[in-house]
């Protein structure tokens, strides 16, 4: 049977043959004098209540009500009943369920005039109760309990004696489902959304509850109505896992109804079956826009129910990491629910400015910048838009720009509207967090780690304290933004608890498991973090979205499908392994785990952060490990042994390390000279080799001159003026004032006995070349033509021992090629890293690369 509705508008010519009483006949003549009011709908299931009515068509009208009743269809259901009520103006329990239909529900509260029309419902049901069977006189009898004839009568008395009343109900008819399924709902009403206890255990009143649906689904599993406050009511217990069979046999009973089909997410999200999650409601949507085009719909269902399906697609994309699904549904709720109609439930509010959080959350930088501002009525919206764009110059590193939108974001939580018409919606609770977050990213943008870390953990404790909601208040777990932090403040081990306390609530997200993942090798756990990566590429395996960290703070775009860019605003996170050879080296890692390892080492005085301009632009389909060696940048320094070979021993016991058996070697200046020894040493351990600004050999007496004048004098702390010409003089053309701060803050971090050490293994070091003849591996040779350093000479002297090897030669450039032109460095690299072969050429093959001159 199609899901899709199929209508059949029942026309009724005339009243039931079995005329109503005369005490019933005032209300049927009234109720048989108006046309239909309702069609009858396919694909409701087959549950089924017999009333006492003669009419099979009114039967019909009122099990359709009931279940739409129990689908959260309330208008719909209402129609109905009051259709049911039409063909049989005596059938009581019609007019018990158009009070039913305005009753407070789990969703929503009831309007004074739904409350007195429901009263007025309610009486006519009492005044045809004595024809009604005793379970019906029972139900009409307890909801009579509910409703006063002022519809502006305090609730929670009313809602409890109605409880109170079904309990007994309940108690006498303990076998029906129906029965036992609407006192669960009379009895959970009573403290919607709050039944379980800080311990975890249920509330006393809610206990009796569990145990009543559970009988109820044992002894009539088809019940879809048992089925779905079963769901609600554990969704929010820490054994979700318990409604996992009523989840997935719920959307079946009842296909064409949206909210039934999309109720099984409730429990997917929290049992970590993301994808199940958003596969229910793009079902749910698919029914609800059916019924909706078909129906013309009015009230609360087409602008809360509907986009709520699309509103949790959002967000079980989101934490499948697929982008474009989880904007493209983040748009279409912002474009079902614009401003005006947001914050009349707690749980639509967000609606309106759901694309400003997916923009935020999968670092859309450029789409949220140029969203126009909300209107000045809106504070809670105006209060996200400054929380998006304050993210948004954090990430772009416009770090004024950000406070501003920080200042904005501060004032909005003055509002008048947060003390009076929304103080009763967790909305202002959610810009206490947004203010924390900008707080914290600028602080650790700033080095003031323990500030981040300290507004972080305060965010936490703020939506920690939110009431349970399914999706959750707060678009994004702040232990995710908490995790990152941490790393940055190279607190890996407290990462690592917020991640696995992130993973209890949200089992699976891979936002998390990658946080863990990246805790775990910060801390050297390498058997730990591979088994987490495991779990990782099996969460992400549906994502559009390479990450960095477990949240998006690159300075542009996230790296897609298509474009797996990203850019250096971000810091790579740093890790340390401690090897056998008594080096604990740092390094960055990035790229897929199963993608192309390649080994990235740096010239004398630089530090992995050589290649700081180079990893951004590299594809996740290379595993890339970007070194420390020994003596720099934060790598330890042993007082001796820096020889190439002893860098070469480090590389062997890093790659035993990692679990690499083979590797491609990417070495600049001194680390093509340590890639040179490694691949005669070890050669079945290098899969290609790339050397940049390479030399043939250090027997030069000009370089035994540099030496002794300039680097045996060194003394610590090293003279800044000197670090920094140091490095211009490997440039021939300008580089970003940034990047080369950065260099020269890592060169300033070399003591000067490691100077010293170096230079004097370049020295000592004896000319290997003819040792090279031995390579069968594919290599590449880069080299700029302005390089000062490794000679022309150089290039042919290894071009003839390695003739299979390909050469570019960097017309304009300088010994640091890499740092003058990245992208076209890159483009030139990637293809030799990732192609089969390495590259096609049996010999020798020369190509040139012309750049703009010095200046341009």
């Amino acid at each position: 049977m199609s899901a899709n509705i199929r209508i059949a508008l029942v026309l009724v010519a005339a009243v039931s043959a079995f005329g109503p009483s005369a005490s019933g006949q005032q209300l049927a003549t009234e109720a048989s004098s108006v046309t239909p009011r309702a069609p009858m709908l396919s694909g409701l299931g087959t549950l089924h209540l017999p009333v006492a009515t003669k009419d099979a068509r009114a039967q019909a009208f009122f099990d359709q009500g009931l279940r739409l009743l129990y689908a959260f269809n309330h208008a719909e259901a209402r129609r109905a009943f009051q259709e049911a009520a039409r063909l049989d103006g005596e059938l009581a329990m019609a007019h018990w369920g158009e009070a039913m239909t305005l009753a407070v529900n789990l969703n929503a509260p009831m309007s004074a005039e739904s409350g007195r029309l429901a009263y007025e419902s309610v009486e006519r049901a009492q005044a045809l109760a004595h024809m009604a069977s005793p379970k019906e006189r029972a139900l009409i009898a307890a909801l009579a309990m509910r409703f006063a004839a002022d519809g502006t009568a305090p609730r929670p008395p009313l809602d409890r004696a109605y409880a109170d009343a079904m309990t007994k109900a309940a108690e006498t008819f303990a076998t029906d489902p129906d029965v036992q399924t609407l006192y669960a709902d009379a009895v959970m009403n009573t403290m919607a959304w709050d039944y379980w206890q800080k311990d975890g255990t249920l509330k006393p009143g809610a206990e009796p509850v569990r145990r009543a649906l559970e009988r109820a689904i044992g002894a009539h599993p088809d019940h879809a109505g048992a089925h779905h406050y079963y769901v609600h009511l554990m969704e929010g217990s820490r054994t979700p896992e318990a409604a996992e069979a009523s989840a997935d046999r719920l959307a079946g009973l009842m296909p064409a109804a949206g909210h039934i089909v999309h109720m099984p997410a409730h429990i997917y999200l929290r049992v970590g079956r993301y994808a199940d999650a958003a596969e229910a409601n793009v079902r749910a949507i698919a029914a609800d826009e059916d019924y909706l085009a078909q129906c013309q719909a009015q009230g609360l269902y087409p602008v809360s129910y509907y986009p709520h399906n699309l509103h949790f697609l959002w967000a079980a994309a989101t934490l499948e990491g697929r982008s474009t699904v989880a904007i493209d549904a983040a748009r279409q709720v912002a474009a079902k629910v614009p401003h005006h109609h947001a914050g009349a439930l707690a749980w639509t509010a967000d609606f309106p400015v759901t694309p400003w959080l997916a923009y935020a959350r999968f670092g859309r930088w450029r789409e949220m910048l140029t969203e126009p501002k909300p209107p000045e009525t809106e504070p809670y919206a105006m209060g996200i838009w400054h929380y998006a764009r304050g993210v948004a110059f954090v990430a772009r590193g416009e770090v004024t720009r950000a406070e501003a939108e920080l200042d904005a974001l501060t004032t909005q939580l003055d509002h008048e509207a947060f003390r009076t018409t929304l103080k009763d919606l967790p909305l202002l609770t959610n810009l206490q967090i947004a203010k924390r977050i900008v707080r914290g990213e600028l602080a650790s943008r700033a080095g003031r780690h323990d500030e981040a870390v300290r507004l972080l953990v305060e965010a936490t404790a703020l939506e920690d304290g939110i009431p349970y909601n399914e999706p959750p208040v707060w678009h994004q777990p702040p232990r995710q933004v908490l995790g990152a932090l941490l790393l940055a403040a190279g607190r890996p081990a407290e990462a690592e608890a917020e991640y696995r306390k992130d993973l209890e609530r949200f089992r699976e997200n891979g936002w998390s498991l990658f946080g863990l993942w990246q805790s775990l090798n910060a801390q050297g756990r390498v058997d730990d973090a591979r088994q987490i990566r495991t779990r990782f590429d099996k969460a992400w395996a549906r994502a559009d979205v390479s990450l960095a960290s477990s949240r998006m703070m690159l300075a542009d775009r996230p790296v897609t499908a298509s474009s797996h860019v990203r850019t250096e605003t971000e810091e790579p996170l740093k890790k340390f392994v401690s090897l056998p050879t008594g080096v604990r080296m740092e390094y960055v890692e990035q790229g897929n785990a199963d993608g192309v390892p390649v080994i990235f080492l740096h010239g004398v005085t630089d530090s992995w952060r050589s290649f700081g301009r180079v990893l951004p632009l590299l594809p996740p389909s290379i595993h890339a490990f970007a070194l420390s060696q020994r003596g720099h940048g934060e790598s330890s320094r042993p007082t001796s042994g820096y020889r190439f070979a002893d860098m070469s021993a480090d590389l062997l016991a890093f790659l035993d390390a990692k679990g690499l058996r083979t590797a491609i070697v990417v070495g600049h200046s001194m680390g093509a000279s340590v890639t040179q020894r490694f691949v005669i040493d070890h050669p079945d351990r290098v899969a290609r080799l790339v050397l940049m600004g390479a030399f043939s050999t250090f027997d030069d007496p000009g370089l035994a001159d540099f030496v002794a004048s300039s680097i045996a004098p060194l003394t610590d702390p090293i003279a800044a003026p000197f670090a920094r010409e140091w490095q211009l003089s490997t440039l021939a053309r300008a580089m970003p004032a940034d990047h080369l701060d950065a260099v020269v803050s890592e060169t300033l971090k070399v003591p000067a006995g490691v100077w010293r050490e170096a230079f004097d293994g370049f020295l000592q070091t004896p000319d290997f070349t003819s040792e090279l003849t031995k390579v069968s591996v594919p290599v590449l040779l880069m080299w700029g033509d302005r390089d000062t350093y490794a000679l022309r000479a150089a290039q042919d002297r290894l071009l003839e021992v390695m003739p299979h090897a390909r050469f570019i030669a960097y017309q304009g450039f300088g010994h640091a090629f890499h740092w003058e032109d990245p992208e076209q460095f890159t483009r030139d690299l990637v293809p030799f890293l990732t192609s089969p072969t390495g590259h096609d050429s049996t010999g020798a093959e020369e190509h040139s690369r012309i750049g703009p001159t010095r200046g341009c």
